[in-house]
């Protein structure tokens, strides 16, 4: 479920959200803050016993402090983050806008 409002979601991401560094293909990378869903692993479709963890960015829907859903660019933008919490920052390819509204997108990584 995504937020409803930016001035909601603002107060969510300040108590919840943690940096990470947004690198679209074209333009400038940017430090956005984003609620990190690091989930359990998952099946990789036609690879036998192959496994993948499945990571959901929240992120406010917004072009400046955020990241906006008409920007985004599946499979050429990156994200650094970090696989698990304190451990260290690897890229990971936006391939997926799994859900947008006026405050938020949520973005699936990998």
């Amino acid at each position: 479920m995504t937020l409803p409002l930016k001035t909601d979601a603002a107060g969510l991401f300040a108590d919840l959200g943690e940096a990470i560094l947004y690198r679209p293909l074209v333009g400038k990378p940017r430090s956005v803050t984003a609620i990190v869903n690091r989930q359990a692993i998952e099946p990789v479709a036609g690879v036998s016993q192959g496994m993948r963890q499945v990571t959901i960015l929240e992120v406010l829907n917004d072009e400046q402090s955020g990241i906006g859903s008409r920007e985004v660019d599946t499979g050429g933008d990156l994200v650094e983050i970090a696989p698990r919490t304190r451990k260290e920052k690897r890229e990971y390819r936006i391939v997926d806008v799994e859900a947008t509204d006026a405050g938020t997108v949520r973005l699936r990584v990998q």
